[in-house]
């Protein structure tokens, strides 16, 4: 992974609602796709990869995409479109909410 510019940071979207994040499976539209490279660099999770012949360099996601960590961030900084989230994840009946209270303050003595 490498950093981005100060150019490429900008081109990145804040996302101010927690509802408009997704994250589910990603999908490559390789004909929209015109393998600049600016998702395998943001990809945390190292999923993603161009390949091909020299004028002609796509997306794709390597094997192995348990990796991903579905952050959606390859899909915010695409410009052309090309990466979409085509099923979302439910997390529903995954996680309990527990309702035990304020937390308490921590110890000060070991």
């Amino acid at each position: 992974m490498t950093l981005l510019t100060k150019k490429e940071m900008k081109r990145m979207p804040i996302v101010d609602d927690a509802s408009e994040a997704q994250f589910g499976v990603v999908a490559i539209d390789l004909d929209k796709c015109n393998g600049c490279k600016m998702c395998t660099i943001i990809c945390p999770g190292n999923v993603l990869e161009v390949y091909g012949p020299k004028h002609d360099k796509k997306a794709r996601i390597k094997e192995g995409l348990s990796l991903c960590l579905s952050c959606d961030n390859c899909h915010a900084i695409c410009e052309h479109d090309a990466i979409t989230i085509v099923q979302a994840y439910d997390f529903v009946g995954r996680y309990k909410q527990l309702n035990r209270g304020a937390p308490s303050q921590p110890r000060l003595k070991y």
